[in-house]
Order: structure tokens, then C-alpha cells, then sequence
């Protein structure tokens, strides 16, 4: 009867621990983080950013450096921008 007991408590353990590892990576990762910079957002309720994360061509984070960590995978390409300013693209909308 102890032994089922035991067996039983180390299985909940061993099931929850996996969970908790599993939770840790986020479920969308980024292909590319920029960190560590100052990201003009061109966003009046949040101007300034530290990182942005980009998956499929398409901001999925913009923020601070610690909250873009969780986008970061074994395959994400991490660029440190050491403290360089970053603008967003500038279009000619007057060409001829």
C-alpha cells in the first residue's frame, strides 16, 4: 500500500514538473529579437521601446528587453543592437 502511495505522489510530481517546463517556452517564437536599442515606435501611447521580436515578417513584440526574452527559441536569430537607435522604414510617397 506505501509503495502505491509513493508511486503515486512521485507520478503527480514527475507530470507537474513537465507541465511547469513545458509553460516556460513561449508558444509563439520569434525568427528574429532585436534587443537592447531604442526603438522608435512611431506609437504615441508607447514611443519608445527596448525590443521588438518579428515572426513571419510581422511585429509580434514590441517592449521592453526583458519581456521579448520569452519570444526567444533555439531557432530565433538574436541581434543586440548595443544601445543604437532604431526608426521604422521610410517610404518616397511623392515619386514620379
Amino acid at each position: 500500500m506505501w509503495l502505491k502511495l509513493i508511486c503515486s505522489c512521485l507520478a503527480v510530481v514527475w507530470v507537474s514538473g513537465s507541465f511547469a517546463a513545458c509553460q516556460k517556452q513561449h508558444a509563439l517564437q520569434a525568427d528574429m529579437v532585436l534587443k537592447n536599442g531604442s526603438i522608435y515606435t512611431v506609437d504615441g501611447r508607447q514611443p519608445w521601446a527596448q525590443a521588438l521580436a518579428v515572426r513571419n515578417g510581422k511585429f509580434i513584440y514590441v517592449g521592453t528587453a526583458s519581456g521579448a526574452e520569452k519570444y526567444i527559441g533555439r531557432r530565433t536569430k538574436v541581434v543586440d543592437l548595443g544601445g543604437k537607435l532604431v526608426l521604422p522604414g521610410f517610404i518616397d510617397s511623392h515619386c514620379h
